[in-house]
């Protein structure tokens, strides 16, 4: 037999052994690791958890028990090599590797008062060995399932009702200044001025919580009105705010416009004359109030009509310099579960909030918002309202990037595709005026509770709660306590060829001792001990013998064996 051979026989089936072991610790570590960043659990991942750390903790068991049980396998060779023994002791060696043989022999030895190295050693592993497999449950020690009593606000939502986005008309009122500056500085920075325009340049005036879309022409920017739990913010999808535009574009020259201009046949409309309506009307208006962009001046100005619009949808006109855009949008709610909701805001009148300012306004209060809209120039007719605006590159200016958009400055304009980039962008900034107004008041508005008179509530919330020290100090102590077992053992081991755990393999060396009794296929265990003992005249231990042509060491159970068991090369 080869010495090194039996080593890493050895080693190969406890490494398998030890590589249960340890993949059941770490995934009971990365386990425990999991669930406690999960926060709160739930009932059903309590019982997930119970589940899992009784399972994985069996299968560590399991790997530490087929360890030890294997050592014991193989220092009952050592043991029986070390001295003679009786044919009894020798069959209560042979079962040591298991509890309950280690307990039989120690209760034999004890009985008989047969005390002895052997004894003591088995003692020894059978200590190891119990304590080894219970050992995963100081695992126990290193985290705990807490519950905290936890007391948890009334839901908030904010109080619109004295909010100005409530009026239903927005000129008659007196616009609160951090609605409507705090609502376009809502807007996010770092919205790129239109120099290379391309199909998704609107996106780039997406507002908190609110992305716009395109569809057929119309920019659409939707907000689910939010809750609010223990101070943080929880959107629903309950309630929602649906924000639309779309917009056409004008030629202006002198006292002549044409709408959606492309080639030089096109007739063109004078909008001095008083039957024509719409932008003619406003255009009217804004000269009648000598507020036409000077020439070179870097302004651009916003109206809108008092009269023929509607509750559904507002008319917006943006001018500046030779081009104008007349812009139609809509502002509307849904409510989940309500075909025909209670609408909370003012539909179409939050288009007028930056236009409605008034043009004499008090002294402004200490605030961290300023006024970048390029002064109070503003003013009202009794057909239009409007608002010239001359900083374009303020992220807070409602026409920020204007400047960049003057389509006819050259008395022809771009391309088909450029103009709708065009208009695709000042439908975005129309778009977004009451989305960017109620998602700031939002914020700035006080909160009331959702529910009238609802009372704090309080609930158990179940915590796991992981010393990592112990988990670290548990771990170490089990790799190291089985490491520390396997080196004594195969140390103590090492000059003794050790037989496999095989029932085959004891049988061939018990055949020796059997052999010389008679008719012992029907004694009992008693009998065929005193019977060997008779025959073989004497204790016998385990050792070698010579082969038959003396070249080759054999073991065998007898009187006569050695203890020269080759050794490593």
């Amino acid at each position: 037999f080869d010495s090194w051979k039996q080593f890493w026989r050895n080693m190969t089936s406890l490494s398998w052994r030890c590589l249960t072991t340890a993949l059941s610790l770490s995934l009971l570590i990365l386990g425990l690791r999991i669930f406690s960043r999960m926060g709160e659990l739930s009932h059903k991942e309590q019982r997930g958890f119970n589940a899992i750390t009784i399972l994985l903790g069996s299968f560590a068991s399991l790997g530490l028990g087929s360890v030890l049980g294997y050592l014991g396998s193989m220092l009952r060779w050592r043991l029986l090599a070390r001295k003679k023994y009786k044919v009894q002791d020798i069959e209560l060696l042979l079962a040591m590797s298991s509890p309950n043989g280690s307990a039989v022999l120690l209760f034999t030895h004890v009985g008989e008062w047969r005390l002895s190295l052997t004894t003591f050693i088995v003692m020894l592993y059978l200590l190891v060995n119990i304590s080894g497999k219970f050992s995963v449950a100081i695992f126990g020690l290193t985290y705990n399932l807490v519950d905290d009593l936890v007391e948890v606000s009334p839901t908030l939502i904010t109080d619109w009702s004295s909010s100005v986005l409530l009026a239903r008309n927005a000129t008659d009122f007196q616009v609160v200044e951090k609605t409507t500056l705090g609502g376009r500085r809502h807007t996010r920075d770092g919205i790129r001025v239109p120099q290379d325009l391309t199909a998704w340049l609107f996106t780039s005036l997406w507002v908190d919580y609110s992305y716009p879309t395109e569809s057929g022409g119309n920019v659409v920017f939707v907000y689910h009105i939010p809750e609010f739990i223990e101070g943080k913010r929880s959107p629903t999808l309950g309630h929602t705010v649906h924000s639309s535009a779309n917009c056409t574009m004008f030629r202006l020259e002198g006292h002549k416009y044409w709408k959606d201009y492309e080639t030089g046949d096109e007739t063109s409309e004078g909008w001095d004359d008083e039957t024509n309506r719409q932008i003619a009307e406003v255009l009217r208006a804004l000269e009648s109030k000598n507020a036409w962009p000077q020439q070179g001046a870097e302004q651009a100005i916003w109206a809108a009509p008092l009269v023929g619009g509607s509750n559904v949808s507002s008319l917006t006109y943006i001018l500046y310099h030779g081009t104008a855009w007349e812009c139609t949008s809509r502002l509307f709610e849904t409510l989940k579960g309500s075909h025909y909701p209670k609408p909370l805001f003012g539909s179409s009148t939050l288009f007028l909030l930056p236009i409605a300012e008034r043009a004499e306004r008090a002294p402004e209060p200490a605030s961290r918002l300023s006024n970048s809209c390029g002064g109070p120039s503003g003013g009202r007719t009794p057909s239009i309202v409007y608002r010239s605006f001359s900083d374009l590159k303020s992220q807070s200016s409602p026409s920020v990037g204007v400047q960049n958009l003057n389509f006819y400055q050259n008395g022809t304009g771009g391309s088909t595709t450029q103009k709708n980039y065009y208009n695709l962008y000042i439908a975005g900034l129309v778009a977004r005026l009451p989305i960017a107004a109620i998602a700031y008041g939002n914020e700035v508005f006080p909160r009331v509770e959702k529910v009238p008179d609802a009372r704090w509530t309080e609930y158990v919330e179940t915590k796991l709660e992981v010393k990592w020290g112990r988990v670290g100090i548990a771990a170490g102590t089990i790799v190291a306590v089985q490491i520390l077992a396997i080196t004594t053992i195969l140390y103590y081991c090492r000059n003794v060829h050790v037989r496999e755990d095989s029932y085959l393999t004891t049988a061939e060396l018990l055949k020796t001792v059997l052999n010389r009794i008679e008719d012992g296929n029907t004694m009992t265990a008693k009998e065929l001990e005193d019977a060997s003992d008779e025959a073989l005249e004497g204790p016998i231990s385990y050792g070698t013998i010579p082969g038959p042509q003396k070249d080759q060491l054999r073991v065998a159970l007898g009187c006569g064996v050695d203890d020269n068991f080759p050794g490593f090369p």
